[in-house]
């Protein structure tokens, strides 16, 4: 069990197979991912019992109470995969919810465009892509070659956009009308510069009103929200692949006050642009 904990600090990953019977009512403060492979449980999260089979995996949020105890003769094994959001993405540091990492920059999946939340239900993997994944980050974690964490991070990333894709709405464009699609793309090649969304109402001849409205309707966020966040997610990409001085980074992404770009980094991420930098370099 320390064994586990220690690697899960040291990577931010951690896969462990559980072969016990039982596992008495817990929560943590970690991410995680267990796929049943073999046997059948009476899962009990969050007050909620469901049987979970073999070919049958679920996802358990931060803070989430929950058991289970084999209801089978076969062996039971689960494979666990235990994550902290910063893995997928360092922007993620700081950010304690499954709901951050569907919303991350490589994932990209809105709560609002998915039937239910994920965490906590119960998937079928009915062609066995999730098992093949797994088994593939079981290797690779075992293994550990060169490289093996970024490429760990890129199985993590599929697997969690193959089960989104499960539960996403079948709606064009994820669900997004093309005015919203429009303005993420601006944004996206833009942020550097000054952006103001009365100007992109005039570009659409919508008003500032209406298009703030339906911005933040189907983003979730307003678009100034949207906007530091993305401009944060830049900042933090260069924090960690460039020498560039922090003031200049700031610059380069849209921050002529240098003040103002601590003050919305460490809103975001709960640390400073130079703690990340010294973190993570």
């Amino acid at each position: 069990m320390t064994y586990r904990f220690e690697e899960l600090a040291a990577n931010k990953f951690h896969i462990s197979i559980a072969a016990s019977q039982e596992c008495a009512m817990h929560g943590h403060d970690f991410l995680e991912f267990s796929y049943v492979k073999s046997g059948k449980i009476e899962h009990n999260i969050d007050g909620n019992t469901s049987i979970v089979n073999a070919g049958e995996y679920f996802i358990v949020d931060y803070g989430t109470m929950h058991e289970y105890k084999s209801i089978s003769d076969k062996p039971l094994v689960i494979i666990n995969i235990l994550f902290y959001p910063e893995f997928i993405d360092r922007v993620l540091t700081g950010y304690r919810s499954f709901k951050d990492v569907v919303n991350s920059y490589l994932i990209r999946f809105s709560y609002k465009t998915l039937k239910f939340s994920p965490t906590g239900k119960t998937f079928t993997d009915k062609d066995g892509k999730i098992l093949k994944i797994v088994s593939e980050l079981t290797e690779e974690y075992n293994e550990k070659k060169y490289g093996y964490i970024e490429y760990i991070r890129c199985l993590v990333v599929e697997m969690l956009i193959l089960t989104m894709r499960k539960i996403g709405k079948n709606n064009k464009q994820s669900g997004k009308s093309d005015v919203v699609i429009e303005i993420t793309e601006y944004i996206k090649n833009h942020y550097m510069n000054k952006i103001r969304l009365s100007d992109i109402a005039k570009r659409y001849n919508y008003s500032l009103s209406h298009i703030s409205r339906k911005f933040s309707q189907e983003m979730g966020m307003s678009f100034a929200e949207y906007l530091q966040r993305t401009r944060i997610e830049q900042s933090c990409h260069m924090l960690e692949n460039s020498d560039k001085k922090i003031n200049e980074i700031a610059s380069l992404c849209g921050y002529d006050n240098i003040k103002f770009f601590n003050k919305v980094f460490k809103s975001t991420l709960k640390i400073t642009p130079r703690e990340f930098k010294n973190l993570y370099k």
